[in-house]
């Protein structure tokens, strides 16, 4: 009795026995499909990932190798004024910043292209800088902006301080002082750009918040101001006494006349200008200035014609003197406020959005003699103006060129301040190198090579 009982016991066992061992032979069954399926993707996963990491890796590379060339462009143009002025004048870049040779100097990262060219604004040049890594399947371009930050080429006038009032302005061209701006009466314009390391009353005299409105001025901001220029006085003395234009006192002028776009003028300690005048060149003055009376519009004096800056548009962002007109010079009321738009003549020798014309001075746009907003006076002088005591202008006096007073700056009546970018006193043979500043940057789509 009691046999047969274990042998039901012994029965019932096994067949548990069994059963758990198909379950696990059905589990270790599906665990090895999972896997069949689960190992080949975690593979290719694997593989895609560190695919993505070098592609990663090899895209860095042709970064880190377009912004080496960059760099050794921005050393080209540092070294020397020679490279930067072919470039700007001629268009002309030396042999092997023409997109012509392939630099290998960064150890087995790869090779890079760069080429230098000018752009439409007077002084700037274009670096383009092409990476490409060892692999030759990833590259990176990036396009720089340069100017030489001692051209200062959209600033017509670079003052320690600055005080206008009257039709004081300043036109085609910024202002800038390290110090504070004061504007008052009709020259309390939105017209052209102001920055200035200290305050600009009217617009920002709080230290603290707001300094810009990232149009018109900037204030308390220094980094925005350009430096003044440093200068070889020897070198202009000796031109000016060769010329007959040295002045070992302070001297009282009037209705003084030259057209000598060369003449190099030294006052040691300084000068005044009265009557009916016109002066060019480059004009130094270690002293007070004060320059009165008016500019004589005299063809091949005063009143010659110019065309404005390619970027004179900058400065009328906010608005301009003159609300527009068409292109036929007829006056139209949808021209009327804000900047520069497409209607002519908002300001002088405006030819439509973004673009001008030639300017006569005293005249107005020579095709169609309209002054946009401005004045028929003419300036008093042409050219680079360096002054290291007080400035102060008054009468229907003006200049066309760029003004450097390190004593600060008072005009009032009928004074304009008009840029010429090419009135750069460093490209008179005083300066063997340039401070290139960088106005852009940007990354482009790649060239390939």
């Amino acid at each position: 009795m009691n046999n047969k009982k274990t042998a039901g016991c012994s029965g019932r066992v096994s067949r548990r026995a069994a059963d758990n061992a198909g379950v696990s032979l059905l589990i270790a069954i599906l665990i090895i499909a999972v896997l069949s399926v689960l190992v080949p993707s975690l593979v290719y996963l694997a593989r895609q990932d560190s695919n993505a990491s070098q592609k990663e890796q090899r895209n860095q590379t042709a970064y880190a190798l377009a912004e080496a060339g960059a760099n050794r462009a921005l050393l080209l143009l540092r070294d020397s004024t020679t490279v930067y002025d072919l470039i700007v004048k001629s268009g002309v870049a030396p042999a092997g910043y023409k997109f012509d040779y392939s630099y290998s100097d960064m150890a087995d990262s790869g090779t890079y292209r760069v080429g230098l060219s000018s752009t439409a604004a007077y002084g700037e040049v274009r670096v383009v800088s092409t990476g490409r890594d060892a692999s030759g399947r990833e590259y990176r371009t990036i396009e720089v902006l340069y100017t030489n930050q001692a051209e200062r080429t959209d600033t017509v006038v670079n003052s320690y301080w600055i005080k206008f009032s009257g039709n004081a302005i300043g036109v085609w061209g910024k202002i800038a002082a390290q110090q504070d701006i004061r504007l008052s009466g009709n020259a309390d314009k939105y017209f052209p750009r102001k920055v200035a390391g200290g305050a600009i009353f009217g617009r920002g005299s709080n230290p603290h918040h707001p300094r810009t409105d990232r149009m018109e001025w900037w204030s308390y901001n220094p980094h925005f101001v350009p430096h003044m220029p440093a200068i070889d006085f020897e070198s202009y003395r000796a031109s000016a006494r060769h010329q007959g234009h040295y002045y070992q006192n302070y001297v009282t002028l009037s209705n003084l006349l030259s057209n000598d776009d060369s003449a190099v003028w030294f006052f040691e300690k300084g000068f005044s200008l009265a009557g009916v005048s016109h002066l060019r060149g480059v004009l130094i003055a270690l002293g007070p200035v004060h320059i009165s009376g008016q500019g004589s519009c005299a063809d091949g004096y005063g009143g010659f014609t110019v065309t404005p800056p390619a970027r004179a548009y900058q400065e009328y962002m906010k608005g301009a003197p003159f609300c527009g007109t068409n292109q036929l010079n007829i006056s139209t009321l949808t021209c009327s406020g804000g900047g520069d738009n497409e209607c002519w003549h908002q300001y002088p020798g405006d030819a439509g959005y973004h673009a001008v014309e030639p300017f006569k001075f005293g005249y107005g746009c020579v095709a169609h003699h309209h002054l946009g907003g401005g004045d028929d006076s003419c300036p008093v002088f042409k050219g680079a103006l360096y002054v290291t005591g007080q400035l102060t202008m008054t009468g229907q006096t003006g200049i066309y060129g760029m003004l450097y007073a390190l004593g600060g700056l008072v005009a009032s009546g009928r004074v304009n301040f008009y840029l010429d970018p090419s009135a750069d006193i460093f490209h008179s043979g005083c300066s063997s190198t340039a401070s290139m500043s960088q106005t852009s940057w940007r990354e482009l789509q790649p060239v390939r090579f």
